[in-house]
């Protein structure tokens, strides 16, 4: 799996379901990244995939659901954000680049086994403050009290809108499952 999407793919358009082709007959080989761990190697098809990029947001999660050849279930959840790129073809005029913040993906054995790590992800975990979040100065003592509250507060809110959009995406995801034989 790439560490870069294109944001002017049609399929991944603003907080949408990309609904995997109907089951093909052969499995592919797939490689998911890990925060921490090796990457997940294992042959399978995707079943579901959400991207939740939308316009003015700095944080989002794409979510990734897979059978796998051994008849389990992978997820995968990557926080993904938009970082400065001025050396590199930026993917939006704005000149940012999307790069995960957080990659995380399991094997579980049941449908239900996976489908509950999606709807349990703590989505604010994801949070990298003063990198894909507002910073917080706790460390600076020159900073008065009342900046740092100003600081937490946006943070808070920061965290609170991804937590809101994660659950959206996991929602949406879900009811698309939910329509198909998976």
């Amino acid at each position: 799996m790439t560490s870069t999407v294109s944001l002017s793919a049609p399929a991944y358009a603003a907080g949408t379901v990309v609904a995997a082709d109907r089951p093909s007959p052969a499995w592919t080989l797939i490689k998911l990244r890990r925060d921490g761990l090796p990457p997940l190697r294992f042959s399978g098809r995707l079943i579901a995939r959400y991207r939740g990029i939308a316009p003015r947001v700095a944080l989002w999660h794409d979510l990734g659901l897979y059978r796998t050849a051994a008849a389990s279930f992978v997820v995968e959840i990557v926080a993904q954000h938009l970082v400065p790129s001025p050396d590199i073809a930026p993917l939006e005029p704005s000149g940012f680049q999307v790069r995960p913040a957080r990659c995380h993906a399991a094997l579980f054995e049941t449908l239900d086994g996976a489908l509950t790590r999606l709807e349990t992800h703590d989505a604010a975990c994801d949070v990298c403050p003063g990198i894909s979040a507002p910073a917080l100065s706790f460390n600076d003592p020159s900073i008065p009290p009342a900046l740092l509250v100003m600081q937490a507060t946006a943070l808070q809110g920061f965290c609170g809108d991804v937590v809101r959009r994660y659950k959206i995406g996991v929602g949406a995801m879900l009811a698309d499952i939910g329509l198909r034989d998976v």
